[in-house]
């Protein structure tokens, strides 16, 4: 796993892990963007989201109608970030919080692997 996705003036970072990538950002932070309390923290955040990126605005409302067609409660419709990105949130019938999202540098793969263009790091 190596870091190389993200700006080191921010406080989030990606790390590759091979067609995935692993996010980190302050807890506070990724509870306010998933509209959820930070205190007090509820039971089924735990300081995580999934995230299914996107490759376009439209992709991004029609899974979050997806999601909740199928039973799940949207958190946080679809915006435009302050990032350039498209975003929205929904928890799915556990209760687990989901990021739909198309980010600027960011690419999804006919395979589904995650492709990052910010600030590559080698």
């Amino acid at each position: 796993m190596r870091e190389n996705c993200g700006r080191p003036a921010r406080r989030w970072r990606f790390f590759d892990t091979g067609g995935t990538v692993l996010g980190l950002f302050p807890w506070s932070e990724l509870a306010h963007d998933a509209t959820l309390p930070d205190l007090p923290r509820p039971a089924v955040f735990r300081g995580m989201t999934l995230a299914w990126n996107c490759n376009s605005t439209d992709e991004v409302d029609a899974v979050l109608a997806f999601a909740v067609e199928k039973g799940a409660s949207l958190l946080k419709a679809a915006h435009t970030t302050n990032y350039g990105g498209y975003s929205g949130y929904f928890s799915d019938p556990d209760g687990h919080p989901w990021e739909v999202v198309v980010a600027p540098g960011i690419e999804v793969a006919k395979t589904g692997a995650f492709i990052c263009r910010i600030n590559r790091r080698h």
